[in-house]
């Protein structure tokens, strides 16, 4: 799983109205046409309790000036958390969704995947004082039931709390702990200060890359 990208995309008084969002990645040729293999190359990977793949089809949730943030679309996958990326490059990343392998679902007592049972609110650029807040981005991490872990951030477009079949939750013994580092900060403030900038300021955001 290792290239996940996240971006995190500061207050800024300009607002979101005019982001012009990524443009998708063309090659600058067709590809030639391969040989259909039987079970081979077919994009899923078996990691034991669970069918992984990589989807590259995203809707968009919301934009700031810096970022564009999606959620994946994956027919029988389950999202594990959301994608974002930077404006200034072609819409070309990918994200893991995972879906429970039919024979483990009756072995083990605990499933391998499950829902959140609720969602805590980690970041709005939403004005408070404000009556008008539909447009607003909001960043959600789920509340994972007892031996689970959440993998991922929601985002949302409005206050609105994400619905708990947006997401699930992957069972504590199929994790592992990783490292990260930062790939690309703009107008970041000061780390010690673990405060938002005021509103008004300009945009920051971080893109941190996931090292596996």
């Amino acid at each position: 799983m290792g290239g996940w990208s996240w971006l995190c995309c500061g207050r800024s008084n300009a607002g979101c109205a005019a982001v012009q969002l990524p443009e998708p990645f063309h090659l600058p040729a067709l590809l030639p046409e391969w040989p259909q293999g039987g079970s081979f190359a077919k994009g899923t990977i078996c990691i034991g309790e669970l069918d992984v793949v990589n989807i590259t089809k995203f809707r968009s949730i919301w934009s700031c000036s810096g970022a564009s943030f999606y959620e994946p679309e994956g027919d029988g996958f389950h999202c594990l958390g959301h994608y974002a990326q930077q404006n200034n490059c072609p819409l070309q990343g990918f994200l893991i969704v995972a879906r429970e392998v039919a024979r483990h679902q009756q072995i083990n007592s605990k499933p391998a995947l499950e829902k959140p049972l609720d969602y805590s609110l980690v970041w709005t650029n939403a004005n408070l004082n404000e009556d008008e807040n539909s447009q607003c981005g909001c960043f959600w991490l789920p509340s994972p039931p007892n031996g689970y872990k959440a993998l991922g951030y929601v985002v949302t477009k409005g206050p609105k709390k994400p619905s708990l079949e947006s997401v699930r939750c992957v069972r504590d013994d199929l994790t592992a702990t990783c490292s990260f580092n930062c790939k690309y900060r703009k107008c970041m403030p000061n780390l010690e200060d673990k405060a938002l900038p005021p509103r008004g300021e300009r945009t920051w955001y971080t893109s941190w890359h996931i090292l596996l």
